[in-house]
């Protein structure tokens, strides 16, 4: 380790060496693994650059400052984990027939192009060699990480790039955070700035993370439209096409209990859905056994699709729900259907409540038992909408 280039690297990219020297170590054990070949000036040359690159993102790289609104965030998830089971299963039922056969010759065709074994004799499995296409992948050989290097989450919400016009920019993004961003959670409904790369497709951004932070700042053309329509009314305008209706879990529900075996929620909605126009029933902020909040709701249109839907959550994603029960909000989560009776249930990744019609949780107050409450039908006065709200 040349200190002189490590302390090149620190300056260059404003980090502490510390950091520098761990990123150095962290490449040499993968330049060892990956490119057993490799040595002398070439071998440290390769871990020099990984090491460098490792902190572009903290100067921008192809990262961009955008301006926008969170509305959910998905819980953790291993984002190889179905490749790495794959390769494993394929790998253990191949050993499994060669030692049937008596004939474990079938099991070298596997190594290093399915699995390879660590220095400790450990099986561990590497990407696919090939592509769909039958083509040689670039990443064909080279180890997946373990699941937790893998831990990802996915941030969905609104948002443009920082100094373009964001009428014309304004996008649905989702943003995949890892590293130390995985545990960065805004509220919800609040006007945040981050910093991301990735591109644009099909109309919606697609960016990732490893660094960013959610910083709340003031944006006048966002707070247009939350001051016009509110932060759910700019939820539902552009997630139109995720938005699914009570009527529709009505459906999916007669649908699964007629038949079940092949029942699935239509892929469009498979992600994630949004649904308006939801009663919050019961809110439980204490996680259960398995770690999870709960909260049930049910069709603000009283008496019509009367069906309750459960939503469970981790409590960092409760933690950023600001409004309290008998409130009227919008959700997005991944629904599912299932049990003996065809229970609808939400995994929660946001809530946000509709203007003028939410109780803060701060300010709630609990509703007295041998008292009736009259119910009060509040009519908002609408103002025009301006520019795209």
């Amino acid at each position: 380790m040349d200190i002189s280039k490590i302390k090149h690297i620190a300056t260059h990219y404003k980090v502490a060496e510390e950091k520098v020297i761990e990123s150095y170590k962290n490449s040499l054990d993968f330049v060892e693994k990956q490119f057993p070949r490799l040595a002398g000036d070439d071998k440290e040359n390769k871990i020099l650059s990984m090491t460098s690159t490792s902190f572009k993102t903290n100067i921008g790289g192809n990262s961009s400052t955008y301006k926008g609104i969170v509305f959910g965030v998905t819980e953790i998830t291993d984002s190889n984990q179905y490749q790495r089971d794959s390769q494993l299963k394929l790998y253990q039922m191949t050993k499994e027939k060669a030692e049937a056969m008596g004939d474990m010759t079938m099991l070298d065709e596997l190594y290093g192009k399915v699995v390879n074994k660590d220095n400790n004799g450990n099986i561990v499995a590497l990407f696919p060699y090939l592509k769909n296409n039958g083509e040689v992948s670039a990443m064909a050989g080279k180890e997946i990480p373990n699941a937790e290097d893998s831990r990802i989450r996915k941030v969905y919400g609104v948002c443009y790039e920082d100094g373009k016009n964001p009428e014309e920019n304004i996008k649905v993004f989702n943003l995949t955070i890892k590293g130390k961003a995985l545990n960065n959670i805004p509220v919800f409904g609040k006007i945040v700035t981050f910093q991301a790369g990735g591109k644009e497709y099909q109309g919606e951004y697609q960016l990732n993370s490893s660094v960013t932070d959610f910083v709340e700042v003031e944006d006048k053309y966002l707070q247009e439209g939350i001051n016009a329509v509110g932060a759910d009314g700019v939820l539902l305008q552009f997630f139109d096409r995720h938005k699914i209706e009570y009527s529709d879990i009505v459906n999916w529900k007669e649908a699964y209990n007629t038949d079940r075996d092949n029942f699935s929620i239509p892929k469009e909605y498979y992600s994630y859905v949004v649904i308006s126009g939801n009663n919050c029933m019961t809110q439980n902020f204490q996680p259960n056994a398995k770690g999870k909040c709960s909260m049930t709701f049910c069709n603000e249109q009283f008496g019509e699709d009367d069906i309750t839907l459960i939503a469970g959550m981790l409590p960092e994603i409760a933690d950023k729900i600001e409004f309290a029960s008998n409130s009227t909000c919008t959700l997005l989560g991944k629904l599912s259907i299932f049990g003996d009776e065809g229970m609808p249930y939400l995994t929660l990744y946001g809530a946000i409540p509709k203007r003028d019609a939410f109780i803060s949780r701060v300010n709630a107050l609990p509703i007295e038992d041998d008292e009736e409450t009259p119910m009060v039908e509040e009519k908002v006065e609408e103002k025009p909408a301006t520019k795209a709200w």
